[in-house]
């Protein structure tokens, strides 16, 4: 099958901070992602877990600060997971290392279209999603939902050499796998609504 929509995810994982909110389990010395609240393994450990299905995620890219750098590193070699990582020189706050991460993680080709092509779509394609989404307004919508519905709806629009099929399958995966158990079937019959009139 051509890939069209599928883009494997560049997982992000944030490794900085003592934890405070996480007091008296997590200490600068034990920081949040080295914590074992639900069973045996680490919060970074079962980060890494849930991305690590090929096909689906990239290596995952870990920002940490020096002061945790070895920690961090030990977790990650005893997941046996390819990652690579930014070693912050002291800890600044989540937009700054978001923000370096983004630098190291260009976009490729497809994800750029589709992040330029919502943007410049965002007005017609939210008020076509309002319009066809029955008794739901965009506000109220989970924020994933409404996003792959934006997705989606551009590409109806504008990549017309996507089969509706295909949109409306990836979509409604996505959907799924990353939002409400509700979430499949509303972004499949928000977006057949949409068909007609995004592709028609």
């Amino acid at each position: 099958r051509e890939q069209y929509l599928v883009v494997a995810i560049k997982p992000v994982i944030l490794c900085g901070g003592a934890g405070k909110r996480l007091w008296p389990l997590s200490r600068p010395d034990m920081p949040k992602p080295t914590l074992r609240l639900f069973g045996d393994h680490t919060l970074l450990a079962l980060t890494l877990e849930r991305v690590a299905e090929p096909g689906s995620f990239a290596s995952p890219l870990v920002v940490t600060g020096a002061d945790y750098e070895h920690l961090m590193t030990q977790i990650v070699r005893s997941c046996g997971v390819s990652a690579r990582f930014i070693i912050e020189p002291f800890g600044r706050d989540t937009a700054a290392a978001i923000a370096a991460a983004a630098c190291v993680l260009p976009p490729d080709e497809l994800t750029r279209e589709l992040v330029e092509g919502v943007a410049a779509h965002q007005a017609e394609l939210d008020d076509q999603i309002a319009a066809h989404a029955k008794g739901w307004t965009l506000a109220r919508m989970p924020v994933i939902d409404r996003n792959v519905l934006r997705i989606a709806g551009f590409e109806l629009m504008a990549r017309t050499d996507v089969p509706v099929a295909v949109v409306l399958d990836e979509a409604v995966e996505l959907a799924k796998r990353f939002s409400t158990d509700d979430s499949g079937r509303f972004v499949n019959g928000v977006l057949s609504a949409l068909v007609p009139v995004l592709r028609g």
